[in-house]
């Protein structure tokens, strides 16, 4: 019996996430079921992608993955567009991800290509069915997965899924602009630039890291939090690959995190400058 997540918004104090695991394991009495979290901020696609896409590489081959956040389906049956959001069954990385077709797909494939994508056609012909479609329409789709039923009898083969672009960093010449993604509990600011296209735009140049005003900026990245003061800023790459700004021991009894102390938020702008030799005359330049 393979795997099963859960990542939804239903926080833990309502009887949702209960009725949710009921469903499974009446269905699935030998189920595994894993909660990823239930704390994601209603109808916030990104935090959810952000959530699973870090777990993908910790979980086996065939574990399936329900998105329970902003899951109704949105279809204007009467007149389909391509502005309509069908339940989806992406396979990924030799795994399953059940959800809606609302762009929280292309936020988990970052730009990858998936193994396939699956419209979840027939589920909808079923009555009721929008009642509470976490349960009845995703946990459904994962409980058939789990069964071992084929997807092209669940639903259709598609191309693509609804895709968010705006969240991929921008590069020009000896420049990423990116911005903040998500800020965990220790207030630590997580971004959307990536280990790989930091060596690749910049290569070994010096380079300054800033946000908001010249008066915060970091022009080294360490390898851990513990390589600097307590109290100090600090960037380093987390074990995801995602530039990560931070004050090292900085909780709110404690100082306060990176959040606070630098007033950013989630969709903040992080930029970072690659200053090869003779392209900047002093730091105060680049700002």
């Amino acid at each position: 019996m393979p795997f099963i997540t859960l990542t939804s918004d239903m926080g833990n104090r309502d009887y949702y996430v209960g009725a949710l695991k009921g469903f499974i394991y009446n269905r699935l009495p030998e189920a595994k079921i894993i909660d990823l979290s239930h704390n994601i901020r209603p109808f916030n696609i990104i935090e959810a992608a952000f959530c699973v896409s870090n777990v993908i590489e910790d979980f086996p081959e065939d574990t399936i993955h329900i998105l329970a956040v902003n899951s109704d389906p949105n279809i204007d049956i009467n007149m389909p567009s391509n502005k309509d959001e069908w339940p989806m069954v992406m396979c990924y990385r030799k795994q399953y991800f059940v959800g809606i077709d609302n762009g929280v797909f292309s936020l988990i494939l970052q730009g990858n290509s998936p193994d396939a994508f699956y419209r979840m056609t027939e589920a909808m012909t079923i009555p009721g069915i929008l009642r509470f479609p976490a349960k009845n329409l995703l946990a459904k789709i994962a409980c058939q997965i789990a069964e071992g039923n084929d997807l092209n009898n669940l639903g259709e083969l598609v191309d693509s899924c609804k895709t968010v672009s705006d969240l991929i960093p921008v590069v020009e010449p000896n420049l990423i602009r990116g911005h903040v993604l998500h800020i965990d509990v220790y207030g630590n600011l997580i971004t959307n630039i990536r280990e790989d296209l930091f060596k690749r735009i910049g290569g070994d140049e010096p380079f300054i890291i800033y946000f908001r005003s010249k008066d915060y900026f970091i022009d080294k990245i360490h390898n851990s939090y513990n390589e600097v003061p307590h109290g100090e800023r600090v960037a380093i790459f987390n074990s995801n690959n995602l530039l990560e700004i931070a004050i090292n021991m900085g909780v709110h009894k404690n100082g306060g995190g990176a959040n606070t102390l630098f007033g950013l938020k989630e969709r903040d702008i992080i930029r970072i400058e690659f200053t090869p030799p003779g392209s900047k005359e002093t730091i105060d330049s680049l700002f």
